[in-house]
């Protein structure tokens, strides 16, 4: 039953213990005996390392989740490789401080719904750097991806109001946006304004080409802010 509601694959749940600031979760692995990394041959049971890693939130209590890590070790003189510790992706990185699925759900925390990167290591009891790592490991193949942002037939430079510095003064953030999708989401919303001439201006225009810049004016099925 515990092994159910911890919901990793292949681990055995050792204990679960109340601490002040978080739940504690102990758990090892049902892997088989690996071989030698650097010689392939047997290898023998040397130590256990306690790896406490950031979990997802469990029961509304944050959550440490406390891995014993089982080392081996190579009795073969001439190896290389003396001790390993085993490794396991699905539960977390070799070098993370945090579990692979919070890593996830912090990283769609961040991209998604737009959170601070403090914010979500707050929600999990961890520092920033813990998170951001995460965010880094986990968000970097989804912006490399080329097929992330689609195809691209009229880009254009727009302005908007990025913050006020004062009662006059005003920060501008200028983006390169997509007008046809601009154009697509502008003629779904009744309330949104768009130029007669955007058609034209898309339809003619050879893919790939810039379009005109805006300054501080409303550009061809721009969002009414700013």
């Amino acid at each position: 039953m515990c092994e159910l509601l911890v919901g990793l694959p292949d681990v055995n749940v050792i204990g679960v213990g109340d601490w002040p600031l978080f739940l504690r979760i102990a758990i090892t692995t049902r892997a088989p005996r690996p071989s030698c990394p650097g010689c392939g041959g047997v290898v023998h049971r040397h130590d256990v390392d306690e790896v406490e890693l950031a979990d997802l939130p469990c029961f509304g209590r944050r959550t440490r989740l406390v891995w014993h890590k089982r080392r081996w070790r190579c009795p073969n003189p001439a190896c290389r490789v003396v001790t390993f510790t085993e490794t396991d992706e699905r539960i977390a990185a070799p070098e993370a401080a945090i579990t692979d699925r919070a890593g996830r759900w912090a990283t769609f925390q961040v991209g998604f719904h737009g959170r601070s990167v403090r914010e979500v290591a707050a929600d999990l009891g961890c520092d920033w750097h813990t998170v951001m790592n995460a965010v880094n490991r986990h968000g970097t193949p989804l912006i490399d991806d080329p097929n992330r942002t689609g195809v691209t037939t009229a880009v254009g430079l727009d302005e908007v109001l990025f913050c006020r510095l004062g009662r006059f003064r005003r920060k501008r953030c200028r983006h390169i946006r997509d007008l046809r999708r601009c154009r697509e989401r502008s003629a779904k919303c009744p309330r949104r304004r768009v130029d007669a001439s955007a058609p034209a201006v898309i339809e003619h225009r050879p893919p790939g080409q810039f379009g005109a810049r805006t300054s501080r004016r409303r550009s061809i099925g721009r969002p009414p802010y700013g």
